[in-house]
């Protein structure tokens, strides 16, 4: 409950956050009305910077036990790489998350427009990430705003960590779970087309 109420009691920066990855969405979406080849060009460039990771996933859905191996693997990358790094310690500086999560906004919708077989994984893994990178990101930036405007370090602190054992991390997992699980069945044994972009040199 104590999680909650300090999200209850930071509900503007939840509210910025979560207007920032809308802002992103929405762009996308402007963006495919206006010139729908170059966004999907624009999306795939965004995308191809994920490709050593993205590749690496593929490789390790295609072994024994692959969904559960995957699961693992995009829990920890997530959660180190998305909470830890760009939602909570660039939180420091306040203004980051709010352009990360901007850009995953914009990729989320100009992905799916391009491989519509991927909306299957987005649907319902983009509720719980997201979630997960915006709890964390309003533990990190109120650090931040406290750091440089002045207020309570500590207590700023105590709550970051509190919404991150208690939210951040059961979140990112439910996601990886759900995540590992349907590329599984969607690229495995759907065998529905992999990112074209995946096989290029």
């Amino acid at each position: 409950m104590l999680a909650f109420q300090i999200l209850i009691n930071r509900w503007e920066l939840v509210l910025a956050l979560t207007a920032a990855f809308l802002a992103g969405a929405v762009a996308g979406l402007m963006f495919l009305a206006i010139n729908k080849d170059k966004a999907l060009k624009f999306g795939v460039k965004l995308d191809k910077l994920r490709k050593p990771v993205v590749k690496i996933i593929f490789e390790i859905l295609e072994k024994p036990q692959g969904a559960f191996k995957a699961v693992l693997f995009i829990f920890v990358l997530n959660l180190l790489g998305g909470a830890v790094l760009w939602a909570t310690v660039s939180g420091l500086l306040i203004i980051p998350p709010f352009l990360w999560l901007a850009l995953m906004g914009l990729l989320v919708v100009l992905v799916v427009a391009k491989e519509p077989q991927r909306l299957p994984i987005a649907i319902p893994v983009v509720p719980f990430e997201v979630g997960a990178f915006i709890v964390a990101a309003t533990g990190g930036v109120n650090i931040g705003i406290n750091l440089f405007f002045g207020g309570d370090i500590v207590l700023a602190i105590r709550e970051g960590l509190t919404l991150f054992y208690t939210l951040v991390i059961p979140l990112q997992l439910i996601a990886a779970f759900l995540e590992g699980i349907l590329a599984h069945r969607v690229y495995i044994v759907q065998r529905k087309p992999l990112p074209e972009w995946l096989s290029e040199n």
